[in-house]
């Protein structure tokens, strides 16, 4: 994709690729995105050819199906996975000195056997 000049350009241009990036990295096609958020195969195409701009509904919604932040899509923030992040603290806070420990050991395990996973 050739880099583009405006920032309408510049954000349509970062939705689009990072739309297409996530959705092929979780290993969805067009059709099972389209399928997951309530739209047709075309309209996902669309926003990833920057032939048109999501409806800010689809764009939620397109962030809620591939499990990202919203304002990451959008090209508003660099980290895409802000919601989980904030679940995950959640969780943590809620969880008494042991279920802590237990849970630093966990993420030490997946982290370790991140590969065969």
């Amino acid at each position: 994709m050739q880099q583009p000049t405006d920032i309408n350009a510049a954000l349509r241009f970062l939705f689009a690729s990072r739309l297409l990036n996530i959705r092929t990295e979780r290993g969805l096609s067009q059709d099972e995105l389209a399928d997951m958020i309530g739209v047709n195969k075309a309209t996902i195409s669309k926003y990833e050819n920057r032939i048109n701009p999501p409806k800010l509904t689809h764009a939620l919604a397109l962030a809620d199906a591939l499990h990202i932040s919203f304002m990451y899509l959008i090209g508003l923030s660099d980290f895409p996975y802000e919601v989980e992040v904030r679940h995950i603290a959640e969780v943590y806070e809620q969880l008494n000195d042991d279920g802590r420990v237990a849970l630093h050991k966990y993420a030490d395990y997946l982290l370790s056997d991140n590969d065969r996973l």
